[in-house]
């Protein structure tokens, strides 16, 4: 249980929303996008930034983003066509792996140096104490939300 008071509770609530609500904003994708100095979308940038960690099946693609499979299979084809993401036969042929070219490599890097820009430019004026307790603190979070809904879990 908690140790929160209901008034806590709807700080903490209305603090993450606004997170939500402000990084969802055009304002912010524009900034992100300025940093990186590109014009991709957030559905391109996210699947750049999950394919920077390796190469996935297109089944774990669509788990991990959560998304209906055509959307996913349009977005890789659309990247696909742009040359920043190959497919590679894996033992079944069947199926196949997606990983980035060198030029969707070049991409996802620059992506994530923008998104170390622009967190470094929120959190500037934090103590480093400050910035390692939000890590801490998101982390954690974000692994009890997860188990609380199964996301975990492969389907």
């Amino acid at each position: 249980m908690t140790n929160l008071s209901n008034q806590d509770m709807d700080q903490l609530d209305v603090a993450l929303s606004s997170c939500l609500r402000i990084m969802k904003q055009p304002i912010y994708w524009e900034k992100f996008t300025k940093l990186a100095n590109t014009t991709i979308d957030r559905p391109s940038a996210t699947i750049l930034a999950i394919l920077s960690k390796g190469p996935y099946q297109f089944h774990e693609l669509v788990n991990r983003l959560g998304v209906e499979a055509p959307s996913v299979s349009r977005k890789v084809h659309q990247l696909e066509d742009q040359g920043l993401v190959l497919r590679k036969s894996t033992s079944d042929k069947r199926v196949h792996e997606l990983y980035l070219s060198t030029q969707g490599r070049t991409l996802a890097d620059k992506l994530c140096t923008a998104r170390h820009r622009l967190l470094a430019e929120i959190t500037s004026t934090w103590t480093a104490r400050q910035q390692k307790e939000l890590i801490e603190s998101l982390e954690h979070f974000s692994h009890d939300l997860k188990l609380l809904f199964d996301l975990n879990h492969k389907k």
